[in-house]
């Protein structure tokens, strides 16, 4: 059986494409970072990105910066592998960012996080008026 060949993580696909690449075509291309659904609930807009494999709140980061929100990360294989022995290699690993445009009804003072089960559940209620809370961190409540 022939070695399938692969890149072996999204940093080495940004280092060989190039980020300006990546950052393009993010919004087509789901492999750019995890995968993403996004709806509009009655009262709050819905992000759950798929996370497979994190056990750990250091491995994944929510931030903002105006109404950009950045899930930043890596994902890390939890067994050791030699890599001669790989027969197919297409299981993504190390870091990862996505960043979404987040409307701007939302009122980003007031967004919830969960992790539970290999998914990110991501909360913002909606609001009448506008806001531009950049935060550095949000909190993420990690269910095992």
């Amino acid at each position: 059986m022939s070695r399938k060949k692969s890149v072996d993580s999204m940093a080495e696909a940004r280092r060989i494409l190039g980020h300006d690449f990546f950052d393009a075509v993010s919004d087509i291309l789901p492999l750019v970072g995890p995968r993403i659904d996004m709806f509009q609930g009655d009262h709050e807009l819905v992000i759950v990105a798929e996370l497979p494999g994190l056990v750990s709140q250091e491995d994944v980061n929510l931030s903002l910066e105006g109404y950009n929100l950045a899930i930043k990360g890596e994902l890390k294989r939890p067994y050791v592998t030699d890599e001669d022995k790989l027969l197919i290699n297409e299981r993504a690993g190390g870091p990862f960012e996505r960043i979404l445009k987040i409307p701007p009804q939302c009122s980003l003072e007031r967004i919830r996080a969960d992790f539970f089960n290999g998914l990110l559940f991501v909360r913002i209620p909606f609001i009448h008026q506008q806001s531009t809370q950049n935060r550095e961190s949000i909190q993420i409540n990690f269910h095992g």
